[in-house]
Formats: structure tokens, sequence, C-alpha cells
């Protein structure tokens, strides 16, 4: 098959990274292209990732809405002459014209997220409700949670095809680089380490959970706490740095955060939105255990108790408790509930999302 993948920008967040990694897995049977609305920022590390064998093109948009992008989407769909176009997030807004033109053509869509929120309003949401009731475009949701909400939005059935994420590939030397780096930065040799792997954001939450772990600290908890992300928030991280805790620590952007997280005794998300999170997968995939909030597909992934914790909501006191909870494991219950989770990870190797989309996709040919 030829597909073209189309994608807003290519920075590193979890969407992007899993787009990459499906781009990655079907160009060993396909010919793929990657289409990138904005310019490529090629210092972004998640360029690098990309094989040599993917057509990587940009339409160059410029901020805010950018009319050209839509002839320059369907001028450049013609010339490829592509069996699938696999559109995320709000590209599929752009690709208005080539959805209803080119017949030829099989479209599909990933919803990320919850579908209203996605969908947003005016303009970008009669085009998803336009082409996704009139068969223009195929929709695919990412779990449980955003299928049910596709269906509840749309009154329409989604194509359910889990994110993926591949096995961790270091080497020893990338490996010791980060037990130093970790074993160097914290306080206490003995304290527990919660590490959250995520841009700083005011969806991720970093600052209710920077106040909960600063609060157990200062109540004699032997906790710290690592941030890996890039602080894309200014003020959320002058907020995080204003506790003025020794025990929390901005380490930011990581080419593979794994590498970091399999030094840690717990990963954390304390999101107060997510689709489903590629770093819970990371997570799963080295046996890590989550404590995550109990919100979008999170829900689906985490069965609290026996492969992680969830946290109740994404409140600091909900914080508090769950983390409290994780600290009252016996290493028993830790070890089993670190084999449970990295068990998990099957279900969400790319390789296997990557299959399931290459056979919706030729299901959709021969439709």
């Amino acid at each position: 098959m030829r597909i073209v993948e189309v994608i807003p920008e290519l920075i590193q967040a979890g969407a992007e990274r899993f787009i990459v990694d499906l781009c990655n897995q079907l160009v060993q049977t396909n010919a793929v292209y990657l289409v990138v609305l904005f310019p490529i920022d090629k210092k972004q590390t998640i360029v690098s990732e990309i094989d040599e064998r993917i057509k990587v093109l940009s339409v160059n948009k410029k901020l805010g809405l950018d009319v050209s992008v839509i002839f320059k989407l369907n001028k450049l769909i013609k010339q490829i002459k592509p069996d699938v176009v696999h559109s995320h997030l709000y590209s599929i807004t752009y690709l208005f014209p080539a959805f209803v033109t080119q017949r030829r053509v099989v479209f599909l869509h990933t919803v990320h997220s919850h579908a209203a929120r996605e969908a947003e309003s005016g303009v970008k949401k009669w085009a998803r409700k336009y082409a996704f009731s009139h068969h223009k475009v195929w929709p695919v949701t990412i779990s449980e949670e955003s299928q049910q909400s596709f269906l509840e939005f749309y009154g329409l059935d989604s194509k359910l095809i889990y994110n993926g994420r591949p096995a961790m590939k270091l080497g020893e030397a990338e490996l010791q680089a980060a037990k130093i780096e970790i074993e160097n930065t914290r306080v206490s040799a003995d304290s527990v380490a919660f590490i959250n792997v995520a841009r700083i954001l005011g969806v991720k939450n970093q600052v209710a959970l920077a106040e909960a772990v600063d609060s157990m600290s200062k109540t004699g908890r032997d906790v710290e706490l690592f941030i890996v992300g890039d602080a894309h928030d200014k003020t959320m991280k002058e907020q995080i740095l204003s506790l003025n805790n020794s025990r929390i620590h901005l380490l930011g952007l990581k080419k593979e955060p794994r590498a970091y997280m399999k030094y840690a005794d717990a990963f954390v998300l304390s999101s107060k939105m997510e689709g489903m999170p590629i770093t819970l997968i990371e997570a799963f995939s080295i046996g890590v255990i989550p404590v995550c909030t109990a919100v979008g597909g999170v829900k689906n992934m985490i069965q609290d108790g026996v492969n992680g914790l969830l946290i109740n909501t994404p409140q600091k006191d909900d914080i508090v408790d769950a983390l409290k909870r994780f600290l009252k494991l016996s290493e028993d219950e830790k070890a089993q509930m670190a084999m449970q989770a990295k068990q998990s990870y099957g279900q969400y190797d790319i390789v296997n999302s990557a299959a399931n989309y290459e056979s919706y996709m030729k299901e959709l040919i021969k439709k």
C-alpha cells in the first residue's frame, strides 16, 4: 500500500511520538509518506527517529488559519496517489476538499482524545461531523472510553485500535548515564523516587503533583519527584520552583525517558485529561508501576491494585492519597504489580497496533 500520514507538527509529544512509531512500523511493508503541516524543526529529537525510508514532506503552514494549506494538501495527495490518507489531530480540517473529491483514496482519522473535546466548535466541528456521517472519512478511536465518547457525540460507531510503542532498545551507556543523573540529583539515596514524564502543561497538572510531593516530604515522607519534559508553560515551571523543595527535580526534555523511568520506583501521571497516554505504555513496557489519574483511556488501561494504582481525581489531596497507597505496598505486592504492568504491555506493542491499522486499511480499500 501507499500510505500518507498527516500530522500538524513534529514535536516531542504523545500523539506525535505514536505517529512516528506507526510510520516506522508501517514502512517495513508499505510505501509511507509523512506529511507535516508546519515547517519541520530538525532540532526536535523526534525528527532523527524517523526511518530513512519514509518520505517526510511539509506544506509550511503559517500560524493561525492558513487557507493555502487546503490547496497544497489536495495537490500533494493528487501527486502522491496514495491508497490511504490517515490524518491526526486537527489536520483533518485541512483535508476537506481532498476527502470530498478524491474518491479513489481511503481516508481515515484517528481521534486521539475525547471526541467532543477534539472536535471543538465552529468549522472544525462541522467538518468532522460531515466527514464521519457521510463516510468520507473513517474514524478510529484509541480506547474504550474514546470509542464511547465518539458514539455519544456523533451517534456513530468507530474502529477501536489501541496506540502502541516499541519495546525499549537502549545501550548500556545510555542507561548508565540516566542512572548516574538520577543518583547525582536525588537528595536521599533511600528515598522513594516518583517520575512524571510529560511536557509541563496545564492539562498535565504537574503543579498539583509537585504540591502533593512537597506536602508529603515536609511531613517526614522520604519521597522525591523527577519531572521529565520541556517547560511548555513557563508560569507552571515557576510555580513548581517557587515551592523551593530540593526533593522536586526538573530534568528537562530527554530523548528516551524510559531510561529514567527504569530507575524510578513509580511512574506518576497526574493529568486532568488523557486519551491513551504513550508514557503509560512506556511504563508498562519496562515494568515500572504506574500511579495515574482515572481519566480518559487510563481507566481502561489500569486495573486498580493489579497493574497499577488509580488516582481518583487530579486534586492534590487525591494525588497524596494515591502516593501514600503506593508507599504502603509491601515489596512482594510491588513485585507482583510490576510484573502485571509488564504483562499489560503486550496489547500496546507498536507491532500489534500497526498490524491492526494495516489490516483495517486493507479492509477499507476492498470496500
